[in-house]
């Protein structure tokens, strides 16, 4: 469940702006739909089929579950570097090296930042690599005397240059308590954000890795997160982050027109959705060969992350799963489903009929909004 938390409270992670007009596009989304109603067509939405995937578990009795796409490093370790444009090898440097490196700087900047914390990692290896996002995990739990929580660290190829600004810190009233921008002398960008008792810090260091952490308790540990903003700072300027040693790579090519395509369609529905909730606009990141994801904070909602895999994302084509009924005229139900503890977080996973897979997690209140038909909706949504 820590490890489905930290998914969800990523949501409020915001990236810099793209400079593409999102409000147009969901405007443009809006008239789509509404045109589709009209005209009482189910063009450009696959039916979706029932199919049994195999789900990590999300509870468990300690520790981090498992995760298909995490793991210490592939096996064997391919040698070519790939990137977000495509990739699911390794990054540079070799990965078990890196893996080595990464949990030996974090290990050592906690230790410095919070010497009086019991430190325990959720992998064996501190850091695992997770293939479909291309970047570096690891979490940890801290147990200080007066608080216990949570400190997640991500590292992994820029998905774009590093920004002019911290756009949470734009507006009269800041949806976050806190936030900063600063550019070091070495060319770093430090970007930082406290909210709703989740700190984040993101680093865009010269040799073109993110360095991302994000501190945090859950339901059952109250009280503030168990590093500072200040202190996630420092962690993500800690030595040794860098997974280009060889020298700097540029940053992930631009957002594509599908990308921005799919954040206008998830806007818009959650906005007709949720009309009262305070929403975002959600940014995808991602690429077609990869696939696309996002994590969108609700507010009093809670939180959702929406993952879109585009068919035959990852090779060999799965043959679209047996026709378990009829809804007007399409085969079309459900989904497979995985409930976190309490019955207040979930994740589906849906198979479409081009082969295309819409996995949603949800955390709070949103899940009773999105619940059986609501989430069938949302997949629907999603195409390019």
């Amino acid at each position: 469940m820590h490890d489905l938390t930290h998914r969800m409270r990523a949501a409020v992670d915001a990236p810099p702006p793209s400079g593409i007009d999102l409000d147009s596009l969901i405007a443009a989304e809006q008239r789509r739909s509404r045109r589709l109603r009209w005209a009482g067509s189910a063009t450009g939405t696959a039916a979706l089929v029932a199919a049994v995937l195999t789900l990590p578990l999300l509870v468990s009795g300690g520790g981090r579950a498992p995760v298909a796409t995490a793991t210490g490093c592939p096996t064997p370790a391919p040698a070519a570097v790939s990137t977000a444009t495509g990739a699911v090898g390794p990054l540079p440097g070799g990965c078990a090296q890196t893996v080595t490196r990464l949990a030996a700087a974090v290990r050592g900047s906690l230790a410095a930042l919070a010497p009086q914390a019991q430190i325990t990692a959720h992998d064996p290896t501190a850091f695992v690599y997770n293939r479909r996002f291309a970047q570096y995990e690891a979490l940890f739990d801290l147990a200080l005397p007066d608080v216990r929580g949570f400190v997640a660290v991500e590292a992994g190829r820029a998905p774009q240059v590093a920004p002019t600004r911290n756009d949470q810190c734009d507006g009269a009233t800041p949806i976050s308590t806190a936030c900063g921008y600063q550019r070091t002398a070495d060319g770093a960008v430090l970007l930082s954000v406290a909210d709703w008792g989740f700190n984040r810090a993101h680093a865009y260091l010269p040799d073109g890795t993110m360095v991302s952490a994000y501190s945090y308790v859950d339901a059952v540990h109250s009280g503030s997160p168990p590093l500072t903003v200040r202190q996630l700072l420092e962690l993500v300027q800690a030595d040794g982050l860098g997974v280009f040693p060889d020298g700097p790579v540029a940053p992930s090519p631009a957002p594509d027109r599908a990308r921005e395509q799919l954040s206008a369609q998830l806007a818009t529905f959650l906005r007709a959705r949720l009309p009262d909730a305070r929403i975002d606009v959600p940014q995808m990141q991602g690429s077609p060969t990869v696939g696309f994801r996002t994590r969108v904070d609700l507010g009093a909602y809670g939180r959702l992350a929406v993952s879109f895999t585009p068919a035959c994302a990852y090779g060999a084509c799965p043959s679209p799963p047996v026709c378990l009924g009829n809804r007007n005229g399409t085969c079309g139900l459900g989904g497979f489903s995985q409930q976190g503890a309490g019955g207040t977080a979930e994740t589906v996973r849906l198979l479409r009929l081009d082969d295309a897979v819409v996995e949603i997690s949800t955390d709070g209140p949103v899940h009773a909004e999105l619940a059986g038909r609501g989430v069938i909706d949302l997949a629907e949504a999603l195409h390019y």
